[in-house]
Order: C-alpha cells, then structure tokens, then sequence
C-alpha cells in the first residue's frame, strides 16, 4: 500500500491534523501544479504549490520557507513521478518546512518526494520541519548523496528525571508502515528496490533512515546520530547493506545514574521479517541498544550478519537478538555498558565469533532459551558475567535449550567467567581461564558420555589446557564430552571475511568518555555540536521553570494517612523532616539528596506551593507523572488529582489560564516502593 494512501487514512488522526493542520496551504489538483520540463536549467521552487520536476533540474540555490502541502501535509513541495534516468541537483538549497526554533513534535508534512521512478541521483540540499523531509516510495536504482536533514519531526519525551514514562514506548512490530506516518523519519524509503543512501546526515530528530519493504538497499557512510529513535531501521527488508555508518546518541528513557529504561531505540533496528542484511563496520555507542534485531529472520532463509561494529557505551545493551535464527555475530566490540553486551533470546543456530567484550557491568554475552549456537573465539575482560547460558527449567523428557559449543574463547579478570543454568548438551573445548583465583560452583552438573558418579571427570570438561577452572556458577546443567567444533561451520564465516573484509568502523567525535555525554532533552539527546546549553534541571518544569517552590517534608504513620484525615494528615507538615526550596519538581525529594537522606523513602509526604507567571493568557497543559498520591491546585481550585496508591502513571490535563501571576500548590503522599513525581505546565497555543 503505498505511503500516501495511508496518509489518506490518517482523516481522522488527531496525531496528524494537530502537526500539520491547513496552514500550508496548496491544493491537491495535480492539473493546477507547475510542471518543469526543463534540459537541466536551473529554476526556483515555488510558494504554495508543488514543484514537479520530470528531467534534469538544478534548484536554484538559496533558503525556501516552504510549508507542508494539501489539506493533511500529503503533497510533496518538490515531487519526481513517474520518471527516470535524471538527476536533480539541490546544492546550496535550504527548504524548510517550518521556521527555525519550533517544536519538532509539530513538524509535519512531506518534503522531498520520488514516487515510481528508476535511475535517479539526487544530490545535496537540507531540508528541515517536515514530518518526512525525503521519501521515496516503490521506486528502484535511487541514488541519494549528500542529502541533510537538520531539524525533523521527533516526539516530545515524556520521561523524565522523576523516572521513565510507558508512553514513549516504541512499536518496533505490526504495521510497518505506521513507523513513516507515526513517527516519522529523516529519509523513509517505502516498497523499492537497490536505492542507495551515500553520505547523508540526520540530526536533531527521531530517526535517520526507515526502510519499509525495501530489497537490495545499500546505505553507506551516513550520519544517523542525536536520534530519540532509530538510527537506521529496516522492516520487512532484504537484502541490505548497512555500512560505515556512524549512529551515536539514539537513545530515549535514560537519565544518567538514576535509570536506563527500554523503550525500544536502537542506532541501528532490524525489524520482522528482515533477512540476508549486511550489518557492516558501523560505529553505534552512547545509544539505548547500539544495534537491535526482532524477530528479523524468522522464517526466512536468509540470515542477518553483524559484523565489524562498535557498541560500546550502550545504556540497555549493546546488541539485542530477539527470535534471530542462523545469524552471525562477528568481530563487533561491546564495552563499558552498564546493562550488558550481547543479548540473544530464542536465538538459534547462531555463529558469534571473534568478538570483544570488555568491562561490561551485566554479561558480555547472554543466550536465554537458545538452541545450536556457536560461541567462539571470543575475548571476554573484567566483565561482570562473561558468558551466560540459561534458560528456564527444562522438561524431564531433556527437551530445552542447549545445544552450545563453546570454544578456544579467552576469559580474563571477570567477577565469573561462567554462569550456566537449565541446559544441556553444552560442549566447552579449548578456552583459556586467565585468573588464577577462579572458583566454579556447581549444582546439579551432570555429563552426556561420563560414568555414572565420575564427578571429577565432568569437572575436567571445564578445565583449559593449563587446568584452570573458569570463575562462576552451573546450575543444572548437562555437558557434553569436549570435542573439536565442524570445521566448516566457522571455515564458512573465514572464507565470507576475506572476500568482504571490513575496514573498522568510521572514526568520530562522541569520545570514549562514556555515557555521561547521553544527555536527554526534551525531543533528543544534547547534540554536543550544538551550541546551546546543555539540557537539565534549570529547562525542567515549562512554565513553572522560573518558580521557586516552598516545600515541607514530613513522615505519617498507620493512625495520620492521607486517605483517613486528610486535615490531620496536612498538620504534619508544621513538624517537617525536612524544609526547602525546589526550582522544579524532578523526584519527590526536589532533586535534593540531602532531603532524600533525611526523608527517606516510605510514608512521607510533600506540600507545596510557589508563585509562577504566566507569559501570555490561553490554554496551558498540565502534566504530572507520580507513584503514589498527588493533587494540584491553581489559584485555589483543584486542577488535577490522583489520590491513590498506584504504580508511576501519568496524568495531563488542559487548564484555561490569563496572563501573570498565579499560585500554584501541590500536595503529594508515598507509601512504598518506587517514588515518583514530576510537575510541568507547557502553553498548549504557543510553540
């Protein structure tokens, strides 16, 4: 179905009537739109109608203020159909879809579109303020070179310091063309064939490059980094070379050292039913997950290859494989990520071979409920678990996960070098143990081929050539008599690297200084380039930014809750735990660890109030996100309430507000567990 199509059916989305609205005007009788026939001269783009170019064309150079076009933002501004064999030239050419400044989350519209065409180049140019600045829909042999998308649709985080919000979960399955009109893209390719994508940059929105049922695509030294979603993301794609490519900082749901959430972004994503891509010499780090896989190859032959690539620095995981079957996971580097390296679930018949996995605070390589994988040559260093093999209890039948060989890998400096649970037939051959003070703890170890009783025997299956024992644990679990792997399973990987060999992942400028550069803002991370401030505490709260709340903390006990008298329960606030002043509402402690440490963390509770100004009379949203009990006043009216205990929710509403000065006031209870609260009020008319 093709893109536009689909825009049709979004009438009645409340998502896209409110980014685009009518504003831009232009109609969509194509009989009324200019039309350039010209023999490669140059011309300019026009105001409130497309430009639809059917040979070769040089756009006049220059900045065009061009809003989206037609009644829902379906009409391209500059538009190639139906053509082939041209080039269109967009050097020096700024088209922009909105003006500098305003929020991602209203960017709409589409920019550039080529529908149905074959051998085209399109160079240069940057296009900002659309929804999808470049879309090129069931066309083949598109070249795209040099194309920047500076500014593009991203959606407003709901995350915040207070804690991770459900509402920015990513749908990384079902209908894969919701991903181009739900969330946008710098350049979405949708149904076409051998499209390559050389040198292009997307920054400062929510994802780089989308390919939605595209065979053959090769996308090659590309910048995809800054992004709140994908770097690169393939759906129902085959067949695609992804290489040298440089996707840093995707990343939403992290705050550094408070959470790590996985709201599914990824530097590069291969979604369902993707199979026979090359994933090649690309550098990933400082992302949520540096590369993700889900459910890609699931019956289809062709299997996906990951190889050469640097995902260091992961806030979630280095590299996720979900459901992946018959993958190769070859010569990548994971290190210094604080929720672990590679994560294979389900997988099966998978090749991880020669791989770095290094100072990893999780597992450098866990497979969970995984069948026939191949782990080896591998260098696992000062990793909490260097390799984990588990899965739930198997049946008494021996049915499982299992199945593994293990070979000639190096253990170095890990907490345990080994952790093994619930698996069986699990072949160890020539792995070298370098700490000499590894200890083994086994329960339940049993051996396929030993005498019954020969316990010590087993144990010598585990040894290295020098009769070290690894460090860590096994937890029933079968091994089976160490042999040398097939030959021509890794021959195979060895033969496909000398005719392809990879030249290490692009250099860059995002450091080795670790995840403290991941800095979250309201749409994206802090792009270190920019020149503006860095994101924090002193931008949280909107409106109520610049107010200095007067906050008394106070403990209650079983006979003084705040669902039995309420009026009791607020007189406590005259013998506090803790007084202070708060500039925004982050965490229930004001972002103060010092009233944490005198507080606590159960039965307290908070009010509040402060004095705000209001720029401008209109509607204003109120967003509060808590766990447990909150209610808000303005001007002495209550605006929102949740008084109960629950879970961390989030509640908005939309308030009637004039211009200057209010008093807001908040009152807050916890009871248990996890303790949550964020207040921001945001003008709901003004970008």
């Amino acid at each position: 179905m093709y893109l536009r199509t689909v825009l049709a059916l979004l009438v009645g989305s409340s998502l896209w009537l409110s980014a685009c609205g009518t504003d831009g005007g232009g109609s969509a009788d194509r009989s009324s739109i200019p039309v350039h026939r010209g023999g490669g001269v140059e011309t300019e783009v026009p105001f409130g109608r497309s430009l639809v170019v059917y040979s070769d064309l040089r756009i006049t150079p220059g900045e065009y203020h061009r809003p989206a076009l037609g009644e829902r933002g379906e009409q391209g501004v500059i538009v190639l159909e139906g053509v082939s064999g041209m080039t269109l030239d967009l050097d020096g050419v700024v088209l922009r879809g909105a003006p500098p400044g305003g929020s991602p989350d209203r960017a709409c519209g589409l920019g550039l579109v080529i529908r149905s065409c074959e051998e085209l180049l399109v160079r240069g140019g940057r296009l900002s303020g659309y929804r999808i600045p470049v879309l090129v829909e069931s066309s083949r042999d598109v070249r795209l070179e040099g194309l920047e998308v500076e500014g593009g649709f991203a959606e407003r985080l709901a995350s915040t310091p207070a804690g991770p919000d459900p509402a920015d979960w990513l749908e990384t399955g079902g209908e894969a063309v919701d991903w181009a009109a739900r969330y946008g893209g710098g350049i979405v390719l949708v149904d076409s064939s051998r499209v390559e994508v050389e040198s292009c940059r997307v920054r400062r929105a929510q994802n780089g490059l989308l390919a939605i049922r595209c065979e053959g695509g090769e996308f090659t030294g590309n910048d995809f980094s800054y992004l709140s979603g994908w770097g690169i993301a393939l759906t129902a794609s085959q067949g695609c070379v992804i290489s040298g490519n440089a996707c840093d900082h995707v990343a939403r749901g992290y705050v550094h050292d408070r959470y790590a959430e996985d709201f599914g972004a990824a530097g590069i994503l291969l979604g369902p039913e993707s199979g026979g891509n090359e994933i090649i010499g690309n550098r990933a780090t400082h992302c949520s997950r540096g590369g993700s896989e889900r459910g890609a190859s699931r019956n289809l032959q062709e299997r996906n290859r990951w190889i050469g690539n640097d995902f260091s620095f992961a806030a979630v995981a280095g590299l996720d494989l979900t459901d992946s079957v018959g993958g190769w996971v070859v010569e990548n580097r994971f290190a210094d990520s604080p929720g672990g390296g590679l994560r294979a679930r389900g997988a099966r018949d998978l090749v991880i071979h020669g791989n770095r996995f290094e100072s990893i605070l999780g597992a450098g390589l866990s497979i969970a409920e995984g069948t026939e994988c191949v782990v080896s040559e591998n260098a696992f260093a000062e990793c909490d678990r260097g390799l984990e093999l588990v899965s739930e209890p198997f049946a008494e039948s021996g049915e499982g996960s299992g199945g593994h060989w293990t070979g000639r890998n190096t253990f170095r400096d890990n907490l345990q070098d080994l952790v093994l649970e619930n698996s069986r037939e699990l072949c160890f051959w020539g792995n070298a143990f370098q700490r000499a003070d590894g200890a083994v703890h086994l329960v339940g170890l049993a051996g396929s081929g030993a005498e019954d009783g020969a316990d010590s025997e087993i144990w010598g299956w585990l040894r290295d050539a020098e009769g070290h024992l690894p460090s860590g644990r096994v937890l029933d679990c079968q091994l089976s008599t160490p042999a040398p792997l097939d030959r021509s399973i890794l021959e195979g990987v060895r033969s496909w690297l000398r005719e392809r060999p990879h030249g290490g992942v692009p250099e860059g400028t995002s450091g080795r200084e670790g995840l403290a550069s991941l800095v979250l803002g309201a749409h994206y991370p802090w792009d270190r380039a920019d020149d503006s401030a860095v994101p924090g505490l002193e931008s949280f709260g909107g409106v109520l930014a610049g107010a200095r709340w007067s906050a008394a903390w106070f403990h209650w006990g079983r006979d003084h809750g705040p669902r039995g008298d309420l009026d009791l329960w607020r007189s406590l606030r005259f013998e506090p735990a803790s007084r202070g002043a708060v500039r925004a509402w982050c965490d229930p402690w004001g972002g103060s660890n010092g009233v944490r440490a005198e507080v606590g963390d159960e039965s307290f509770g908070v009010i509040a109030s402060a004095e705000f100004q209001v720029p401008v009379a209109g509607e204003y949203e109120l967003k509060v996100l808590s766990d447990d009990g909150v209610r808000i006043r303005v001007d002495g009216d209550v605006v929102l309430e949740d008084w109960t205990w629950h879970s961390a929710r989030r509640e908005a509403v939309t308030i009637e507000l004039e211009g200057g000065s209010h008093i807001v006031e908040l009152e807050y209870f916890q009871i248990d567990g996890a303790a949550v609260l964020s207040v921001e009020l945001s003008s709901s008319t003004v970008p």
